[in-house]
């Protein structure tokens, strides 16, 4: 997460990505705000840091956290709706709270199996 959105670069390739009637396209074929997504039956895993805490669901600091809900919606405008978000918190703390972010990731992502 870098200032509660994402970086400059995956901006980039997002905008690259985006492309009407290759990614997305209106239902219509006019421009009138009913978007479709083009990209059909596709799973997709978000792997995210942050370099603080508390930025998830019915967390306190969820109302800052640009970055999930934009990669959300954009992805999904291109018809990706099967989307798992796993973010790494506390990258900034390093040391044991660090260590401690780490285990929880873990500890989700094999109990998903």
């Amino acid at each position: 997460m870098y200032n509660w959105s994402i970086p400059s670069g995956l901006k980039a390739y997002i905008d690259q990505i985006m492309r009407i009637n290759e990614t997305w396209k209106f239902r219509s074929g006019i421009p009138d705000g009913d978007y479709v997504g083009l990209l059909k039956n596709k799973k997709m895993f978000i792997l995210s840091s942050r370099g603080d805490t508390d930025y998830g669901e019915n967390e306190k600091n969820e109302h800052m956290n640009f970055q999930t809900t934009y990669l959300k919606f954009v992805f999904g405008m291109m018809g990706i709706k099967d989307l798992t978000i796993i973010s790494l918190d506390n990258e900034e703390f390093g040391g044991e709270i660090f260590e401690r972010s780490k285990q929880i990731i873990y500890e989700k992502l094999n109990s998903t199996k």
